[in-house]
């Protein structure tokens, strides 16, 4: 209740006011005398209080004191509620400056994809939400949809600059999302807050590095004085979701284990990787193959065979493959690791290209080795597909009574990943 009345506070004022305005304006003589006239009159009289009435009707007129105080207590209040509201649109919309007196808001500091997908969600469960955005890109496509709406501010300005955190009202903000890809700004900007803002709430770290991100969950973790610093990454968060797909998805998988196989290996196939080395429900009748075309160095099997052995993982993780997914020889390959095993074979295509994934996955599903043609492909997309042709590309590629293609959007993982940041 203590928070309805919070947030809708103005909205209850004005209701109060008129109220009482009309109730009391009924009890005197002013309105007449004509029924049912004077009700509308007297509804007339309380909305004109707020726009300056007395000029027009007059001042209160009663034989009651108590009534006439009454009155004269909401021909102060709803003028000033007036004045106060005027003054609030000039001062936000026409000259776009922070309120003196603003609080309790949000400020996100960078206005990428990611600071993009916070705003929607802020907005989402709370359209009054006050947002300051500190950006120094002034080429920011995102602009000029953010200006025009209600309660958003926008500083085209370097948030590394204490003197910019001051200006978003960062010691008085009730939590602030710093979501650039620049890892080691992003942490000092959390620290630099904490520091301006010891009771804020939240402080929201985004890190892209993965391995930096793991790092400093722990580490942040065991110092009591930087809970309320939270890390996250996109494509962990992203990952994650995913991962319910396939474990929700692949239920009925059999006893002898499944046989992940990733197509294309970037930051995202990466972290994908990782949880899923790490997954509650991945056993040790799993095996794990991936095929890029990038160099040795990028992925150490070794440091992972080690790093199993730490955290007694039990997954068989092969050699990469290093060639061209999109030629049959890969794709020979890739059916003579598969020979002998009766095992669930799950394809995910995580190429940054959406068309490419899917194209990749109809082809193989088509033309590619047996073994490849009973397997389920997961492709990454951005957007969410339309319903019809999520089925066609689930259930209408080949004349298998499995699924064939289940595409997954990234834009629709990290929404259901950020909704859950911010219950927490």
């Amino acid at each position: 209740m203590i928070a309805f009345i919070r947030k809708y506070w103005s909205q209850i004022l004005f209701v109060c006011v008129l109220f009482v305005a009309w109730i009391a304006f009924l009890s005197t003589t002013m309105p007449g005398t004509d029924s049912p006239l004077r009700y509308f009159k007297a509804m007339y009289f309380a909305f004109t209080l707020f726009i300056f009435g007395a000029l027009d009707i007059g001042f209160p007129q009663s034989e009651s004191t108590f009534l006439v105080v009454v009155l004269w207590i909401c021909y102060f209040i709803a003028p000033a509620f007036t004045i106060s509201y005027a003054y609030t649109i000039i001062e936000e919309r026409l000259l776009n400056r922070l309120p003196f007196n603003l609080n309790r808001h949000s400020v996100i500091l960078g206005m990428g994809r990611t600071g993009m997908f916070l705003y929607e969600i802020i907005k989402r469960s709370n359209s009054h939400e006050k947002i300051v955005i500190v950006d120094r890109d002034l080429q920011n496509p995102h602009i000029p949809l953010y200006e025009q709406a209600r309660s958003v501010w926008w500083l085209r300005n370097d948030f590394e600059d204490p003197k910019v955190l001051l200006k978003a009202k960062v010691h008085r903000a009730k939590r602030v999302f710093i979501t650039t890809n620049n890892d080691l700004a992003n942490l000092q900007a959390a620290f630099k807050c904490l520091e301006m803002n010891p009771g804020i709430e939240r402080i929201y770290c985004h890190l892209q590095n993965y391995v930096m991100h793991e790092d400093f969950t722990e580490s942040l973790r065991r110092i009591p004085k930087y809970h309320k610093i939270v890390v996250f990454n996109a494509y962990t968060s992203a990952a994650q979701e995913v991962l319910k797909l396939i474990n929700a998805t692949e239920k009925s998988r059999t006893t002898q284990g499944r046989f992940f196989i990733f197509l294309g290996f970037g930051h995202f196939g990466h972290t994908l990787f990782d949880d899923l080395i790490s997954d509650q429900n991945t056993s040790d009748e799993d095996e794990i193959l991936i095929a890029t075309l990038k160099t040795k160095l990028f992925f150490d099997t070794a440091k992972y065979e080690w790093s199993a052995h730490e955290k007694e993982q039990r997954c068989k993780i092969h050699s990469p493959i290093y060639d061209d997914i999109f030629t049959a020889g890969l794709w020979d390959k890739l059916n003579t690791a598969l020979k002998g095993k009766n095992k669930q074979v799950i394809v995910i295509n995580c190429l940054d290209d959406p068309e490419a994934n899917i194209s990749l996955a109809v082809q193989i599903k088509k033309k590619g080795p047996e073994a490849l043609r009973k397997a389920v492909f997961y492709c990454r997309t951005f957007k969410p597909l339309s319903e019809s042709l999520d089925e066609v590309l689930a259930n209408r590629i080949t004349d298998s009574d499995s699924r064939d293609i289940i595409p997954f959007s990234l834009e629709a993982a990290l929404n259901n990943a950020y909704r859950e940041l911010l219950k927490e």
